[in-house]
């Protein structure tokens, strides 16, 4: 075969990429091939690939395959115990391979939440107008990925502050979540005052999956189930939903400046469930990076005229 591999032949182990490891890593972490896949920027056929190639390379099953998703084989558990501190240490080396070259240009890979893009979107055009010679990748995940693996290099976070021994985690902005409904809604509706008025109205809430938050929690075990008429997991679409009349739902203030047909509800709250914050998370080993201070710098400016 004169050295090439034949068409349909595996890889031997000693010829297998980091990068089938990386996606093998994900699928374990994130618990289905499809979440892993927004994890990584990448299809669902993609990562399921990468995934057999892997496992006929090895001759080994790693994961098992359920409908509640992908667990570990035996085999599988084995690998993991050892991929998270490999994955460390690329991430350390891409780090200080990087700092060598440390300047305001190549790729810049960042990673928020879908509902975020708005507010990034600004920053990443002023910094582009700085910095020509910068280009970034954008992933919106709901997944949280931390920058110790090495997919992205700032990740923007909703929520209570990020822990964790090698990261940093600055706050950019309070969120502070309220009740909205449009005009033509309140017009037709009038507005609850009170926790007794709710069976009077729509709502416009977030599905199960988004009830462990403070604010949605505190909301749903008020509001009637009989009252809920539009469920979605993002939030986004409950704004547009907001937007066109068709009941009450939750947004973040910082979202209605600009919005002349959205009104308030005159319910506020609790603070203690209303606290949540966006964080700016990078790795240790980006402290001083050019580009990530250019993020931040931008970030600022915006953030700073939208909530002025």
């Amino acid at each position: 075969m004169g050295g090439k591999q034949a068409e349909g032949i595996g890889l031997s182990r000693r010829e297998i990429s980091w990068d089938l490891y990386r996606v093998a890593y994900q699928v374990a972490t994130s618990g289905s091939l499809n979440k892993a896949a927004r994890a990584l920027g990448t299809s669902h056929a993609t990562v399921l690939r990468d995934i057999n190639r892997l496992e006929e390379s090895l001759n080994l099953k790693l994961f098992l395959r359920h409908q509640r998703g992908y667990q570990l084989s035996d085999a599988g558990r084995v690998l993991m115990q050892g991929l998270p501190d490999i994955q460390e240490l690329f991430s350390q080396l891409d780090s200080r391979m990087e700092a060598v070259t440390n300047a305001a240009s190549g790729k810049l890979k960042i990673t928020c939440l879908p509902d975020h893009v708005s507010l990034i979107t600004p920053a990443i055009k002023m910094m582009r107008e700085r910095f020509p010679g910068m280009s970034i990748r954008l992933l919106t995940t709901e997944d949280i990925i931390s920058p110790a693996t090495g997919i992205t290099h700032v990740s923007l976070r909703a929520g209570s502050e990020p822990q964790g021994a090698d990261i940093i985690a600055r706050r950019l902005l309070n969120f502070r979540m309220g009740l909205y409904c449009h005009r033509d809604y309140s017009n037709q509706r009038g507005m609850p005052e009170t926790t007794a008025d709710f069976a009077e109205h729509d709502w416009l809430l977030p599905s199960p999956d988004k009830h462990h938050i403070p604010f949605v929690k505190y909301l749903v075990e008020r509001v009637p189930a009989q009252s809920v008429v539009v469920q979605s997991n993002h939030f986004s679409d409950l704004d547009w939903s907001i937007r066109a009349g068709m009941g009450i739902g939750l947004m973040a203030g910082f979202k209605t400046k600009a919005e002349k047909n959205l009104l308030e509800i005159p319910y506020q709250l609790p603070e203690s469930v209303n606290s949540d914050g966006l964080w700016f998370v990078y790795h240790k080993n980006y402290i001083g990076n050019i580009k990530i201070k250019a993020l931040q710098e931008c970030l600022d400016i915006c953030l700073e005229e939208l909530i002025a």
